[in-house]
């Protein structure tokens, strides 16, 4: 079950342990949502043996199959203390741990939802299982009170009245935590509500539970948490701030109400956290717009829905956000099909391009986040005419960018951040204007000491790198 602490008590075991284990330690999280992503399963396999060995160790690992027999070979000869944090395919645990026996004294750590992954002759060594159990009435109550009054017990008024609310919780600990934060500072007629709220929802639907928080929130609040369960989990909070204050939604007082109400973490990266019962409830909701039609949901996330609605000719008003990652080949997509998207705010294009005159597109952008399989003098017209809102732009581009001189003199006038990993050969893009900006972001380039990317940067009053 989620929300039940899986996660917090394999952060303390882990803690508590890794004094008897030196370097050689690694915590993989969030398993499942991370092999949703692309290379999701070596980016795990390299962090787990950037933590126990170096990173240039790691860098070598070229797919899959070589990372499993790399790891296989290092918990075959080292003492190692390794936790794979929601994890729910035992073929996915193979590759992470390797096919070969683990040194004596080594400890493998695995939270799931589903206990029979461990089942079968795949795994060769000892397995323990645990099953969690939901919290007790007194440490429920003052996990609540904690969220709720900031103190250990309730106020004496509240008593009955809290000891009620943490009943209907049903003793999760997130569900405590996301209820006992909503009802802080509130009156008793709001918690009176609330109980009411909960006791009408059965006990296995824990989403429904977590939505009543979400509903307290107001219209920009709600957006701003959908973004980060659709694309912002685990992602730099700097970046969507430009997005989110350039659409009006308040990000900075949005982003400490999620965090009051428990609903997502700030952690010590700057990155984004969010419960995966938090994501599936946010998912939840935006397929609840429309569950028939993807056409008229507010976020695609998934590659195949995203280039289906694209595809299809009707109007899609009420698309706001789209991720495409096209893993099995290229993609190319028209003016046309972005001419029926008029209200996209953000756009995050892998292994595609843009093509033909998009004078009358993408209006309301304000991020794009774009690496091209290939890209040529066609893509211009995608810059030129689509960037007048842009607010945020992470461009990664091929071997063939930059060569339609001047196209840039109407672009970007009002970019506030580019994140650019330039191509191997000079920049000979003339007129680009950029004087809203506020940070440049520029990875490794080979620029000439007479390059104009260099006139590009001077213009600017305030660079970070």
């Amino acid at each position: 079950m989620g929300g039940i602490g899986k996660t917090t008590i394999a952060k303390v075991v882990f803690n508590k342990l890794t004094f008897h284990f030196g370097k050689c330690c690694s915590f993989l999280e969030d398993i499942r949502e991370s092999l949703l992503t692309k290379d999701g399963t070596v980016q795990l396999q390299k962090k787990l043996l950037s933590d126990i060995v170096c990173s240039k160790y790691a860098e070598g690992v070229k797919d899959s199959e070589q990372g499993m027999r790399k790891i296989g070979e290092i918990l075959n000869t080292k003492k190692v203390l390794v936790v794979l944090d929601d994890a729910d395919d035992k073929y996915h645990i193979k590759k992470l741990i390797g096919n070969k026996s683990l040194h004596s004294g080594s400890r493998i750590i695995i939270t799931t939802r589903n206990k029979t992954i461990l089942q079968g002759q795949e795994f060769k060594d000892e397995i323990i299982p645990y099953e969690m159990l939901k919290m007790d009435d007194a440490p429920a109550l003052e996990l609540f009170c904690r969220h709720a009054f900031g103190k250990k017990f309730p106020s004496d008024d509240y008593h009955w009245l809290s000891k009620e609310l943490v009943s209907s919780t049903r003793g999760l600990p997130l569900v405590v935590k996301v209820i006992g934060s909503l009802l802080k500072g509130k009156d008793k007629a709001f918690w009176k509500e609330t109980k009411i709220k909960l006791r009408n929802v059965p006990e296995e639907e824990i989403l429904k539970k977590l939505r009543i928080s979400y509903e307290d929130l107001d219209k920009c609040q709600q957006q701003i948490f959908l973004d980060i369960a659709c694309f912002f989990f685990n992602k730099k909070k700097t970046n969507a701030i430009y997005m989110w204050a350039s659409c009006g939604f308040y990000p900075k007082r949005g982003i400490d109400v999620l965090t009051n109400r428990c609903l997502i973490k700030i952690l010590d990266n700057k990155k984004f956290w969010m419960h995966d019962q938090l994501i599936d409830m946010g998912r939840q909701i935006v397929r609840q717009e429309s569950p028939s039609d993807h056409g008229k949901q507010s976020r695609i996330w998934i590659a195949k829905e995203a280039l289906e609605i694209i595809k299809t000719k009707e109007r899609k008003d009420q698309v706001q956000a789209l991720e495409i990652d096209e893993q099995d080949g290229s993609v190319e997509i028209t003016n046309r099909e972005f001419e029926r998207l008029p209200y996209l705010r953000f756009l995050r294009l892998c292994n595609g391009t843009c093509v033909r005159d998009f004078t009358k597109c993408l209006s309301k952008l304000r991020w794009i986040s774009w690496q091209p399989s290939f890209a040529d003098s066609r893509d211009a017209g995608f810059f030129a005419k689509c960037c007048s809102k842009l607010r945020w732009i992470s461009w990664q581009p091929s071997f063939a960018d930059s060569r339609d001189d001047g196209f840039f003199a109407k672009c970007w006038s009002k970019l506030r951040w580019i994140s650019w990993q330039p191509p191997l050969h000079n920049f000979r893009a003339n007129n680009m204007y950029l004087d809203h900006l506020v940070v440049f972001k520029l990875g490794e380039n080979y620029f000439e000491n007479d390059s104009n990317a260099w006139d590009l940067i001077k213009v600017n009053y305030i660079i970070y790198f």
